[in-house]
């Protein structure tokens, strides 16, 4: 998943960022709902609605709090790795963004969301020469999901409130690519459940392995459309606003 990146020089006062926040009535509801409510809502909004609803919920509860509902969310059992940055702690914002850049094991992005699918069931031909139905007994799907985010631990206050607003703005994209990912994982076993081809073929003895190939060919296809689906919703611009005052905004 592709990101840009900037070292923020300027800030919208407050009131202006309230007033260009688009979202009307579904981002008012999302920012008012108790923690229980929000997280199903989070859960269920599309992405630019979510994503625009975690950056307002940084402003008003802070970092710490949106990062513990983002992850519940996402699922408590979710593995999220962390891959060092490389900098000094009293590194400048400017080192610390051209490391990222430059040398993070995900560059250009910052992060990267890895969902691993596989599938398991027979692969059944019915039907007699030379046409053959192709369908799946019993079909199963598994997915693995891995998160991987940076970490760094700036000493200079100004520079951890920076850091902090950005890592939780990251990691809540991470978990769009999430959810994405879990309703793939729907889609695929009802794919499967119903998938149905005719192939030609001499003998039934014959047809099994091109059957397989072809099961096998169909789900490639599926892995290709989820892919899709994730590149749509990037790049995304994750800013590391190194202008932000200590204990100022999104300040656990």
């Amino acid at each position: 998943m592709r990101y840009a990146q900037r070292c923020g020089n300027e800030r919208a006062a407050p009131d202006e960022r309230s007033r260009a926040l688009p979202g009307g009535s579904d981002l008012r509801r999302l920012l008012t709902a108790k923690t229980g409510r929000l997280r199903s809502l989070l859960h269920s909004a599309d992405g630019g609605l979510r994503g625009r609803a975690v950056r307002s919920l940084q402003q008003t509860a802070g970092n710490s709090s949106v990062q513990r509902l983002v992850d519940s969310v996402s699922g408590a059992a979710l593995p999220v790795q962390r891959y060092a940055v490389g900098v000094r702690r009293t590194a400048s914002c400017q080192q610390v963004i051209d490391w990222l850049n430059a040398q993070n094991p995900h560059r250009p992005a910052w992060a990267k969301t890895t969902p691993r699918f596989n599938w398991t069931g027979g692969v059944e031909v019915t039907g007699s020469a030379p046409d053959f139905q192709v369908s799946v007994s019993n079909p199963g799907v598994t997915m693995r999901t891995t998160v991987d985010m940076p970490r760094w631990n700036p000493t200079d206050p100004a520079m951890a409130t920076a850091w902090q607003a950005m890592h939780a703005t990251l990691r809540a994209h991470e978990a769009e690519h999430e959810v994405i990912a879990d309703r793939w994982k729907d889609m695929l076993l009802e794919r499967l459940t119903n998938l149905s081809l005719t192939l030609s073929a001499r003998s039934r003895a014959a047809a099994q392995p091109a059957a397989q190939a072809a099961a096998q060919a169909e789900w490639r296809g599926w892995l290709v459309e989820h892919q899709n689906d994730q590149n749509a919703i990037d790049p995304f611009a994750a800013v590391l606003d190194c202008s932000a005052p200590a204990g100022g905004q999104g300040a656990p």
